[in-house]
């Protein structure tokens, strides 16, 4: 969990996302200085991960690619989640409604923002919908094509969720920010 790990990693991790630092490599991730033992062990975790990343590409190209993610109910007390999906490890950060408002969350890079003023079963979808983005590689449809998208697929394993977000959806705020998705063409 993200929680678990030192204020050392932390750091390095928040540089890393953040683009500012570069990992070194030390002597002994260098080929050279490997023995055939490591290199043939390397080579064996790098196949088992493209076998995993090809079997996660057939399971999006066919339509049932779902988050293999246990289900969560509320955030770490730190307001923050680490989730690994297909191989990958991804960020969930639970943010003041004032942090994204009028939206319900926001996904970039590795990072997923969900507002924590939303009802349980409302974040628990967000949430689902932000990760979602964050491994979608579909490019039809375009902006509206990846809202469908992240809306259809969380929606078909949890329908209430869907139903509590269109309901949350329908304040005056929300309602504003659809028209206006409209008339600049989403």
């Amino acid at each position: 969990m993200y929680s678990e790990r030192s204020s050392e990693e932390l750091k390095t991790l928040e540089n890393i996302i953040e683009g500012g630092e570069k990992i070194e490599s030390s002597p002994s991730s260098d080929f050279e200085t490997m023995s055939e033992e490591e290199i043939l062990r390397i080579q064996k975790e790098d196949e088992e991960k493209l076998v995993a990343a090809r079997q996660e590409l057939d399971q999006v190209k066919s339509g049932t690619a779902v988050e293999d993610i246990k289900e969560v109910g509320q955030p770490a007390s730190n307001n923050v989640e680490e989730v690994k999906m297909g191989g990958e490890t991804y960020i969930v950060e639970y943010v003041p409604k004032e942090d994204l408002s009028p939206f319900f969350g926001m996904a970039g890079g590795n990072v997923a923002s969900v507002r924590e003023d939303l009802s349980p079963r409302v974040k628990r979808f967000v949430r689902s919908h932000e990760l979602y983005h964050l491994t979608d590689r579909a490019s039809w449809g375009g902006a509206l094509g990846r809202e469908l998208r992240a809306n259809i697929i969380p929606g078909l394993k949890d329908p209430l969720g869907l139903i509590a977000t269109i309901v949350a959806s329908l304040s005056k705020e929300r309602l504003k920010l659809y028209i206006d998705r409209i008339r600049k063409r989403y």
